[in-house]
């Protein structure tokens, strides 16, 4: 099997293009869990409205209406424990999805500081190996002197 070689470069933009869609990742996960928290808000001020429906307040219901109350408020109460059950599965989706763009943010950070550490011992490489040359033809010139 043939060793596949890959450039520094397509292997940083790699990382940096999974690290953005990571990103937005959790960005729609986390707007649909808000959008879950409103509706779960939304359902708990329904069941606060029929609950004040038939504490009374001056009105009096007939029977089909405190059944149709009882009804609304059971469907709500319904849903309201699905929707309680959804956001936390959105939130474990939530959770799983932030902590891989942390990994993926982390091996950016590791391929940049890899990066800046070889470009600092290149530069240091051809300095010295630029005073070495400097110091060979200074050298010479003094053996050229004396000769």
């Amino acid at each position: 099997m043939k060793r596949q070689r890959f450039r520094f470069g397509e292997v940083l933009r790699y990382y940096e293009l999974r690290k953005e869609r990571s990103e937005y990742a959790v960005q729609q996960a986390s707007r649909v869990l808000r959008e879950i928290d409103v509706e779960i808000e939304r359902l708990e001020a329904e069941i606060v409205a029929t609950a004040a429906l038939l504490d009374g307040q001056g009105q009096s219901l007939t029977t089909a209406g405190w059944l149709a109350c009882y009804r609304n408020a059971e469907h709500v109460n319904t849903q309201l424990a699905k929707m309680r059950a959804r956001r936390v599965e959105q939130a474990n989706v939530v959770a799983r999805l932030a902590e891989e763009r942390k990994r993926w943010a982390v091996a950016v950070e590791t391929l940049e500081s890899l990066k800046a550490r070889t470009l600092e011992f290149n530069r240091g490489e051809a300095a010295r190996t630029q005073q070495l040359q400097l110091d060979e033809v200074v050298l010479r010139q003094w053996l050229d002197a004396d000769a």
